[in-house]
């Protein structure tokens, strides 16, 4: 199950590089997964039941600020995004600590600090897609206030999607600096 900093990165990697057709074919088919899209309904409901978990993971994410990319399977430090690495941000035990929250409150896509949303935290509970086209659905940290906000993100508003030329993000309050947030490539 790829994360969707995963499918981000590999996005990110294959425009900023000439691609070969046969790097083209193997990355454009490559589909990323983890079953059906949850309802905001299920997010929410998940959010209020664990929200110390939540609170908690931030605070961890904040300890280690320097590393901005941790799933299961990778971590991305402010200075080096290669993988794998013998200096992975912080000790194993911690990693372990991060992987054992990711599947109590269920963030199967790790969290991730982003450079378009440096004062945020991102929590990704959900990614599907490949390198040309991805979505992927979470929960964000941020002590400045996000926009746009929708009253729901079960449905992507289309129209953002068109004008943004096949990119959005949005976001719905949850609570005090808290949001869920929805993307799509």
């Amino acid at each position: 199950m790829a994360s969707f900093f995963t499918i981000r990165a590999l996005r990110a990697t294959f425009l900023r590089r000439s691609a070969t057709i046969p790097l083209f074919i193997v990355l454009g088919t490559v589909l990323f997964g983890c079953g059906a899209m949850p309802s905001d309904f299920e997010l929410r409901d998940r959010f209020f039941q664990k929200q110390s978990d939540f609170v908690r993971l931030v605070q961890m994410s904040n300890q280690d600020q320097h590393v901005t990319v941790i799933d299961s399977h990778a971590t991305y430090l402010d200075s080096d995004v290669s993988w794998p690495r013998k200096d992975i941000g912080f000790s194993e035990e911690r990693w372990n600590e991060y992987r054992r929250m990711f599947r109590k409150l269920g963030v199967d896509g790790g969290l991730s600090r982003r450079m378009d949303y440096p004062f945020a935290v991102f929590l990704n509970a959900y990614a599907s897609g490949g390198v040309l086209g991805s979505s992927g659905k979470g929960y964000v940290y941020s002590e400045k206030s996000l926009s746009p906000l929708v009253n729901s993100l079960d449905v992507m508003p289309r129209d953002l999607y068109n004008k943004n030329r096949g990119h959005a993000i949005v976001f719905e309050a949850l609570t005090n600096n808290w949001y869920m947030f929805r993307e799509e490539y």
